[in-house]
């Protein structure tokens, strides 16, 4: 045993080294406050860490038998490790490098960046030998250093280079250059070196070193994870329940994006997904005929915010909001409400121009918990199809990939919504919070499928390419992977009825919830093949344009909500919040309607619209009729689908016939909403940010 220990110390030498990389890259993660200790990801992480490990080591072996041959004066007994901690400084370096190659010199081809990273791996390479010379004439000095405080110096500068890369990626990951973040990198560069320094003067054994690196990052994680509850208690809870209320009531709008009417049993699902939902719309009012302008997020937010059908380019372009634009937040300004906005989608944020009436507005970020040497975000390298989804898809299922870690998950947005009301001053609250659940790429509850689901592995690149074929084989292999999808998407709305009831609770603890309008909604629906495709932004069919909405006025309220025979739409959210405070203001230019009204006629037309890969889809629905149109932009041929959903609900029967006059009339109506909105252009937005393109292409909206 002990002739094969010898033969192969190398390889378990750099197996350890995996483990303790990992240990102590989590040890930082969660004195930041981003790691928490899972079972299932901790084993696999030591399973892939080790075999990176392994993979850098033969890397490295191979550049070392060269250095030994054409250098053999730089041969020495740890050449072969400086080569595995360089390239391991290479790896973790580069990928910051990636973000600031495209921030600062503005390289978008994945080409020119990826030739500019084999350079600095060459390099880095060469660096090595360097070093490696520098070394080896030490070590056969009289003054050779010993192999452990080697190994120190080694440890200290990765540890140093390691904290910087997490702290960058927690707290600005695109502002690093900023006077004021280079003096944050260079206070947590110096702690750790310092911490190196002391570690080198009291460290005298390898026996010694080995029961440090062990033990300090089990201790150091377990009092990161103890100390908030011991010093700093649950500040969310903290608020007097007994503060006077405001003479205005609050009002919250919680948006969860993606999410289908249904999937919530108040607003028409059977599926039992959201009880607590379902519970607390007995309060007050649950629409189960509520319907979206359009079935992707600017165009939708665009109509929740200003009562307005978007504008023709807001249909297939990612436009911006013009600032004489008039919003909800804008009128409640006015009328001494603090407007706060909380958004998890990169579609609703400053750039796109939602934050311009708000006194707060806040795109959250990532906060992880992917490892740093784990390859789920971005490579220059991904431009082969479907390898971006595989990666990611390997990386939820072993438990290292969720959705913080694309951008802030419902508990974030709790917490920081928690943090805001608090703090907040004696004016009455508005807060909008934009989730992402339940929204794809549908991680956000834990893989719960077995070890390993290889189908779902495979139909990333190998499947999606034999979408030609449509062989027997491949039919039912994407018919089962949409299954497991809509699984994953209903553990999502399960998560999202978590979130309601942490949110509740929350106004509860804070002494708000008496005074409080929460309203329940979301942006659109979501497809799983129902019609033929899945995901959204790309029909109008029912799955992906019918949304819940639910609202719940406080305890005691003076107003009725009247049920709305005619039907509800995105658009009637502002001015039913306006009538809701008793504003003295309108919001101009509203085409929604109050819903503390009955809407007079039984025949209200709702308008959506949508325009992807050059086709163009309009409808309208009156009652329990529906039309689409859908034209080809190029050459204007319009094919016309008719559904009556009192005896077609799920809209499997096109019942178009030419030359009936509802249907004509209908047709017409759609013409002249069209004709009006090509006349006033929304700019489109531009600038986007190279995280921002990444979270983009992690929830389907760049291809």
């Amino acid at each position: 045993m002990s002739r094969l220990i010898s033969r192969y110390r190398h390889w378990l030498t750099y197996a350890y080294l995996g483990f303790l990389f990992l240990l102590w890259e989590n040890t930082l993660s969660s004195l930041l406050g981003i790691y928490h200790f899972e079972l299932r990801r901790t084993i696999t992480g030591i399973i892939y860490y080790v075999s990176i490990f392994l993979f850098i080591g033969g890397f490295g072996e191979i550049i070392n038998h060269l250095n030994r041959r054409f250098f053999p004066k730089t041969v020495w007994s740890w050449d072969r490790y400086v080569f595995l901690f360089v390239i391991l400084l290479y790896i973790i370096i580069q990928r910051l490098a990636r973000v600031y190659l495209y921030k600062l010199l503005t390289v978008h081809s994945p080409y020119i960046i990826t030739a500019i990273l084999i350079v600095f791996l060459i390099i880095t390479i060469l660096v090595g030998f360097i070093i490696n010379r520098k070394l080896a004439r030490r070590a056969n000095s009289e003054t050779s250093p010993a192999a452990t405080k080697t190994f120190i110096v080694l440890f200290s500068i990765i540890l140093t280079v390691l904290a910087l890369a997490k702290v960058i990626r927690r707290y600005f990951p695109y502002t690093a250059f900023e006077l004021s973040n280079i003096f944050v990198l260079a206070l947590v560069a110096g702690v750790s070196l310092i911490f190196g320094f002391l570690l080198y003067r009291r460290v005298k054994s390898w026996a010694g070193l080995n029961r440090f690196l062990l033990l300090a990052p089990v201790l150091i994680s377990i009092a990161a994870v103890l100390s908030p509850h011991i010093f700093f208690g649950n500040l969310t809870h903290s608020a007097d329940k007994t503060e006077a209320k405001k003479s205005r009531p609050n009002v919250i709008i919680l948006l969860f994006d993606a999410l289908r009417a249904d999937h919530v049993g108040a607003c028409g699902g059977e599926m039992g997904l959201t009880p607590y939902i379902d519970d607390l719309a007995r309060r007050g009012r649950a629409y189960v005929d509520c319907y979206s302008t359009s079935s992707w997020t600017f165009p939708a937010v665009f109509s929740l915010l200003t009562s307005r059908l978007p504008d023709r380019p807001a249909l297939t372009l990612l436009g911006r909001l013009r600032e004489e634009q008039p919003t909800l937040a804008h009128v409640l300004r006015k009328e001494g409400y603090y407007c706060t906005a909380l958004s998890a989608n990169p579609n609703v944020s400053e750039l796109h121009g939602f934050s311009h009436s708000f006194d707060d507005f806040q795109l959250l970020q990532q906060k992880g918990p992917t490892q740093l040497l784990f390859p789920a975000r971005e490579n220059p390298l991904d431009v082969v199809y479907g390898l971006m989804s595989l990666k990611m898809e390997l990386c939820y299922q072993l438990g290292f990939c969720s959705t913080n870690s694309i951008t802030a998950d419902w508990e974030q947005m709790n917490r920081l919504a928690g943090k805001s009301l608090a703090s907040s001053s004696s004016q009455p609250q508005f807060l909008y919070m934009h989730y992402l659940e339940p929204h794809q790429p549908y991680i956000s509850a834990p893989f719960s499928d077995g070890i390993l689901d290889l189908e779902m592995l495979y139909y990333p690149i190998f499947g999606r390419r034999s979408r030609r074929a449509k062989t027997v084989e491949f039919k039912s292999m994407e018919a089962a992977v949409m299954e497991k999808l809509h699984q994953r998407y209903q553990d999502g709305v399960r998560n999202i009825d978590r979130a309601v009831e942490e949110m509740v609770e929350t106004l509860d603890n804070l002494g708000m919830m008496d005074n409080t309008i929460l309203i329940i909604t979301a942006d659109h629906g979501e497809e799983f093949y129902e019609h033929g495709g899945w995901d959204h932004g790309r029909t109008l069919f029912e799955e992906s344009v019918r949304i819940p909405l639910i609202i719940i006025p406080p305890p005691g309220w003076a107003f009725q909500l009247p049920e709305q025979t005619a039907g509800v739409s995105i658009a009637d959210i502002a001015p039913t919040v306006l009538d809701l405070v008793d504003a003295r203001e309108i919001l101009p230019g509203a085409e929604g309607f109050s819903l503390l009204d009955p809407y007079p006629r039984s025949d209200r037309p709702r308008y959506m619209a949508v325009e992807k890969g050059g086709l163009l889809w309009r409808s309208v629905t009156i009652g329990k009729q529906k039309l689409i149109l859908r034209e080809q932009v190029k050459s204007g041929e319009v094919d016309t689908l008719f559904f009556d959903h009192a005896a077609d609900p799920q809209e499997h029967q096109n019942h178009y016939q030419p030359g009936v006059a509802l249907i004509d009339s209908m047709a017409l109506l759609l013409d002249e909403v069209t004709e009006a909105k090509m006349d006033v252009p929304v700019p489109r937005s531009n600038g986007l940010t190279h995280q921002q393109m990444q979270q983009l292409r992690a929830l389907g909206y760049v291809d």
